[in-house]
């Protein structure tokens, strides 16, 4: 998960080859649809959710995620260099992580992440 979002980062660049266009990186993480939550899911574009009021949600401009089954996401903000792949701990077949049962704990995590890159 982290290398998929680590070349959509690199804007589909992988160790010099294309391969995925970079239009096509551009076209598919907008947020086209608001989805009516806040945060790094306040819009939907191609598979893709994205942020749409970043100066609300304090998450860097352009930040991006795929949100998959459970709990799992790939983020990207490419405004900081910076990928985050989750993938919550199950002990018999029950998600472990707030992130899967609270949908603001996702931010909350994110912003904290950020707070610790301006600090390095």
């Amino acid at each position: 998960m982290a290398k998929f979002g680590q070349l959509y980062l690199q804007n589909g660049q992988w160790q010099g080859r294309e391969l995925i266009p970079a239009n096509w990186i551009s076209l598919t993480t907008r947020p086209i649809s608001p989805s009516g939550q806040a945060g790094i899911e306040s819009g939907y574009g191609y598979l893709w959710w994205g942020d749409i009021d970043p100066g609300t949600s304090g998450l860097p401009p352009g930040s991006y995620t795929a949100a998959g089954n459970g709990g799992r996401y790939i983020v990207v903000m490419p405004a900081i260099n910076v990928v985050v792949a989750l993938q919550p701990v199950e002990i018999r077949g029950k998600p472990q992580a707030k992130i899967y049962t609270d949908p603001t704990s996702l931010d909350r995590l994110l912003k904290l992440v950020v707070a610790v890159h301006k600090d390095l």
